[in-house]
């Protein structure tokens, strides 16, 4: 049984509309607070209710500002290292955030563990 933040996280999901939810736009209200969100999109993702890796390539260039893009580049680090997740699905997802970011994004750092393996990826923009 979901309760209403996992509820709202996978009807946002669905209509491709999560990154509102997860990166509030500047001079909002957060809804949720943050460490609640990341917690249940990882429980979500782990479940097999959402695929995480997915959303950096449901946003497009319209959808985000410079400043949501820096926040979901913070929010997309601080999820992956719970997340189930193979390396490839990890690399499309990083390609996808490289390729809406341009020159929009800080270069940053985000540790991914993978079976015994433990990857780091450096995003470089512009």
């Amino acid at each position: 049984m979901t309760n209403s933040l996992e509820h709202d996280i996978l009807d946002r999901y669905k209509s491709k509309t999560l990154l509102s939810l997860l990166v509030p736009r500047l001079g909002e209200a957060e809804a949720y607070g943050q460490a609640d969100v990341i917690a249940a999109v990882v429980r979500l993702h782990n479940a097999g209710s959402l695929d995480f890796l997915s959303v950096p390539s449901s946003i497009g260039g319209d959808d985000a500002d410079h400043y949501e893009m820096i926040q979901f580049q913070q929010f997309f680090g601080q999820v992956l290292p719970g997340l189930v997740a193979n390396t490839k699905n990890v690399m499309d997802a990083v390609g996808s955030l490289m390729a809406i970011g341009g020159r929009a994004i800080e270069p940053h750092l985000i540790w991914f563990s993978s079976s015994k393996s433990l990857i780091l990826i450096v995003l470089q923009y512009g």
